[in-house]
């Protein structure tokens, strides 16, 4: 569980201020203070009841922390996801126009905010203190989380290893990385109408019906 912990804590980019222990400690508080808060609810039930409301808030006290983290999570990985493109794109200019990688890289952390621009500033710290970049950059794929990201780092490590046109490489990074964003685009846009039908069902054809009778 601490091992599972510390991964989520790292891809929801919160490892230097969240601790496993702590997140476990809270899990176990979450548990045991919904089980009792509902096992108090049940007054005027009976003691069967009373215990099977403490497993139901139990339960829930359970999900709820990783049901927070995981949206945490998505969240962050959503903006690295949306903020990719646009920082490859910025990468493969800067190189075409003759800068090196990573004075390209320091150029775009000069200007730019958010969550892989922290995690591009980090890798740079970790190559400054002495940490081999092709470690770093797998270091900073692993925090992210994202397939996109891990394509990215693997593709400028083999560019540096066989020695081919770096302008090259990110310009076939960007137009990889933009297509995928692209199919990823529709597919959440084909899962609009599954989701739409649950807001109609519940919310929108009962208040039809009753206007309708009415």
């Amino acid at each position: 569980i601490r091992n599972m912990l510390e991964v989520r804590i790292m891809h929801a980019g919160r490892q230097y201020v969240w601790n496993p222990n702590v997140m476990a400690f809270f899990w176990l508080l979450s548990v045991a203070g919904i089980a009792l808060f509902m096992f108090s609810l049940g007054g005027n039930y009976s003691f069967i009841q009373r215990i099977a409301l403490a497993v139901l808030g139990a339960v829930f006290g359970m999900a709820m922390p990783f049901v927070v983290l995981n949206t945490i999570i998505q969240r962050r990985q959503e903006r690295i996801r949306r903020q990719l493109p646009e920082i490859l794109d910025l990468l493969c200019v800067s190189v075409q126009a003759g800068l090196s990688f990573d004075g390209a890289m320091g150029s775009i952390l000069q200007r730019m905010k958010g969550p892989f621009i922290d995690e591009c500033r980090r890798m740079q710290d970790d190559i400054r203190m002495g940490v081999v970049r092709r470690t770093a950059m797998r270091s900073m794929a692993d925090r992210c989380g994202l397939e996109d990201v891990s394509l990215f780092m693997t593709s400028i490590i083999q560019a540096e290893r066989l020695g081919t046109s770096m302008g090259k490489t990110l310009k076939n990074q960007a137009d990889n990385i933009r297509e995928r964003r692209r199919q990823y685009v529709k597919a959440q846009a084909m899962k609009a109408p599954v989701k739409i039908v649950f807001p109609l069902v519940l919310f929108i054809f009962p208040a039809i019906f009753v206007v309708t009778l009415v």
